[in-house]
């Protein structure tokens, strides 16, 4: 079996993760079954890539500065 080998200091907890997308627990889990976030499981906890919530972070305040149409 291959084994994979994670930096601990490139993962966030559930709720190291939340605090940096600014919502709260409920909603970062329910973003993860959504998909739009995607787990590393280890031992029966869960872990997100850090760069994968900065992306998703950028994401997000590019999208609140898009201008309207109109």
């Amino acid at each position: 079996m291959a084994r994979l080998v994670v930096d601990m200091a490139e993962v966030l907890t559930p709720q190291e993760a939340a605090n940096m997308l600014g919502v709260g627990i409920a909603t970062f889990w329910r973003r993860l079954r959504a998909g739009r976030l995607h787990p590393i499981r280890v031992s029966g906890r869960t872990f997100v890539l850090r760069a994968e919530v900065l992306l998703a972070v950028a994401r997000e305040r590019n999208a609140q500065l898009r201008p309207t149409g109109g």
